[in-house]
């Protein structure tokens, strides 16, 4: 009986644990949203393009193309 009912508590702090970080994660995000500012590029900007490990050049070394590159924007 008292292994039931403890089970039965135990549950309902689980879900109310489960909402409070639901609610966390929502005023987290809205509060990320609002600061992000949307950019808008003309064509022909440089803009810098993320260069993925598998694009490197593992040949060139320290030299070669690091984490961003500066490219003209076509779009």
């Amino acid at each position: 009986m008292m292994l039931a009912l403890d089970l039965i508590l135990i549950e309902e702090r689980r879900d109310r644990a489960l909402a409070s970080m639901a609610r966390y994660q929502q005023q987290l995000a809205k509060s990320y949203n609002q600061r992000v500012q949307l950019r808008r590029y003309t064509l022909g900007e440089l803009v810098l393009k993320k260069v993925l490990p598998a694009a490197r050049n593992l040949v060139e070394g320290k030299l070669g193309l690091t984490g961003t590159t500066p490219i003209r924007s076509t779009q």
